[in-house]
């Protein structure tokens, strides 16, 4: 059966050929390679059939990758109960993979190779088993193909809008540099992609300019004017339809946005939000930019995504309300794109605002657990495991990263004190995020 490339559904194998894969794949793993070696062995044989995707894997080291695959194949075998979830699992892959240039005969090539594996290393290996572990590596592969030719689109409309969002200028300007697909360049970066570096800070966790916000200002008003404003309230969709009310409306016409923090900040004002819920928004105001720019960055957004969930997991529970933000969102960039905006900019950027509000939603609760569990293991940690752990370090980042000989050339004393820093920073990240980060950007 050949990839679906035009549509992801749900995936539902039969119990018989569920069972038939699973076993293979213990079978596999009960041999007497290591997960790592296997994942070699269906590279290497990959690369065999298709030489020309090695140029897709020349940034992560071989056992990386290996790992990595090894791990996806287990966890999407572990999903086959549960075909939404496996559809989450698979979309979250094919975002990961939407920045390189991938054809069909590569998906074939792979499929084949773990086939190959799979037929070498496990010699009572079933029908059943190999076309199920087929329909499978189809299904992420007509996923991978399909995401990039659904959202591609979406991502150009979402970085060429938040650009004139932010600076004001006319999207006619930007057409050219942001509408070249990855088919047409040959390679999976677009042309206008502006992205920070891998190395670099995530935006998300930088700290905000050191005045005032103007979402602060406008939410900051007297009570008086907040009753005439509406009080309480809080609007969860579009402001569409809105009455604005005249203490409001004064402040709008007083203050003419210039950007999209201000005009959030004006929307803000008019839709009610309560003043507790500045400070929360100003959070993802100033991850906003990052996030975006970073979206066919699966790696990076997720990232951004989690250092923003452990900003906003400081805030007492029930203070954030997602759908209260993207009424916000969306109402400000309907006025900052009132041409240019069509049914493509809401879908968008709608899809956009859900993906991250799932991210935020599954991740806020997780850093408190986090920082206790790691504290405890800090502080109970022997000073000869302690030592172990710093070498440890050195010796995964050297063996991912070669040049990094280049620049560590001071004293064993040193590189210890230097990982042992690392460690502290782990769990100062969680204690107080944004003053953290600052630290290490002034580095």
């Amino acid at each position: 059966e050949k990839c679906n490339t035009t549509s992801l559904e749900l995936l539902h194998l039969p119990n018989q050929v569920k069972g038939e894969v699973r076993y293979a794949w213990q079978q596999l793993g009960a041999s007497h390679q290591t997960p790592e070696t296997i994942g070699r062995t269906v590279y290497a044989a990959f690369f065999e059939r298709c030489p020309e995707a090695k140029s897709l894997f020349h940034n992560g080291s071989k056992s990386g990758v290996a790992i990595k695959f090894m791990k996806a194949v287990t966890k999407l075998l572990s999903l086959l109960d549960d075909p939404e979830d496996l559809k989450d699992y698979v979309l979250s892959l094919s975002f990961r993979h939407m920045a390189y240039f991938v054809h069909l005969h590569m998906i074939a090539a792979l499929r084949g190779a773990l086939l190959h594996v799979l037929y070498s290393m496990v010699p009572d290996l079933t029908m059943e088993a190999s076309d199920g572990m087929a329909l499978l590596m189809n299904y992420v592969g007509g996923g991978i193909l399909y995401a990039r030719s659904t959202f591609w689109s979406r991502v150009q409309t979402l970085k060429a809008s938040w650009v004139v969002a932010q600076a004001g200028t006319s999207l006619a300007h930007r057409n050219a540099a942001t509408t070249k697909s990855p088919s047409e360049d040959g390679s999976g970066n677009s042309g206008e992609q502006q992205s920070s570096p891998r190395g670099s800070v995530p935006n998300s966790a930088r700290t905000g300019s050191s005045s005032p916000s103007r979402l602060r200002r406008l939410l900051g008003r007297s009570k008086t004017d907040r009753s005439s404003a509406g009080g309480d309230s809080i609007a969860e969709g579009s402001s569409d339809n809105l009455d604005m009310p005249t203490s409001a409306a004064a402040q709008v016409t007083a203050v003419i946005p210039t950007s999209f923090e201000e005009m959030f900040s004006i929307n803000a004002s008019v839709m009610g939000v309560k003043k507790n819920s500045v400070a929360w928004m100003q959070e993802v105001l100033e991850s906003f930019d990052g996030i975006v720019m970073n979206i066919n960055d699966w790696d990076r957004l997720r990232e951004e995504c989690e250092v923003l969930a452990v900003r906003i997991s400081k805030y007492p529970e029930g203070t954030v309300n997602l759908k209260q933000f993207r009424g916000c969102l969306l109402a400000s960039l309907r006025s900052l794109l009132p041409k240019d905006w069509s049914s493509d900019h809401e879908d968008a950027w709608t899809w956009l605002w859900d993906t991250i509000a799932k991210s935020l939603a599954e991740d806020v609760d997780k850093p408190f657990k986090y920082e206790m569990a790691y504290k405890r293991c800090l502080e109970n940690l022997e000073e000869h495991a302690k030592y172990k752990i710093r070498s440890d370090i050195y010796t995964k980042f050297f063996e991912s990263c070669p040049e990094g000989h280049d620049f560590f050339k001071q004293s064993n004393t040193r590189l210890h004190f230097i990982a042992d820093m690392i460690l502290q920073m782990c769990l100062e990240i969680y204690q107080s995020p944004k003053q953290t980060v600052s630290n290490l950007s002034a580095l």
